[in-house]
């Protein structure tokens, strides 16, 4: 996932339980940033090509509840 890393910092496991299934189930790493990733915003990498990028507007929401791991 590409997160802000002032909020969530590089190397940070998460899980977001509010997101559809599959990826409700999944674990994330933060490794990843971008200029329009800022503040509470997190890109979940879904893939390339037409179904990762209809599969990526499909968990599109606002409201995600992201949990992080102890470390």
């Amino acid at each position: 996932i590409a997160t802000d890393q002032a909020i969530i910092p590089f190397g940070t496991l998460v899980t977001i339980p509010t997101l559809p299934t599959p990826w409700n189930t999944q674990g994330f790493a933060s490794s990843d940033v971008g200029p329009a990733i800022t503040g509470q915003h997190i890109d979940v990498y879904t893939g390339e090509g037409k179904i990762a990028l209809s599969e990526a507007y499909r968990i599109t929401g606002y409201g995600n509840t992201v949990c992080v791991a102890n470390n």
